[in-house]
């Protein structure tokens, strides 16, 4: 499979480490989110073979919250008395 994935393809359907690194995340990581419910389950395609939808993660990944920044204050005072 990774021969697969190194020809520079973009697959709709991902197999769970794929599926994973598309996420950026660890496999056990991505685990534990799709049981959480936070990351979809995988779709079956036959013989037991799970595949994620990559428009499913990415929908997935956009509904996640985003995480509020608090830019600090910098004083530039103490250089300036450093210059003279």
């Amino acid at each position: 499979m990774k021969k697969f994935m190194d020809q520079k393809t973009n697959p709709t359907g991902l197999r769970r480490e794929y599926a994973a690194i598309h996420c950026g995340v660890s496999a056990s990581y991505f685990d534990k989110m799709v049981d959480a419910g936070i990351f979809p389950r995988p779709r079956l395609a036959g013989d037991g073979v799970k595949l994620w939808m990559r428009q499913d993660l990415d929908a997935a990944l956009f509904s996640l919250p985003e995480v509020e920044v608090t830019i600090r204050a910098v004083s530039y005072t103490h250089l300036r008395a450093h210059e003279t």
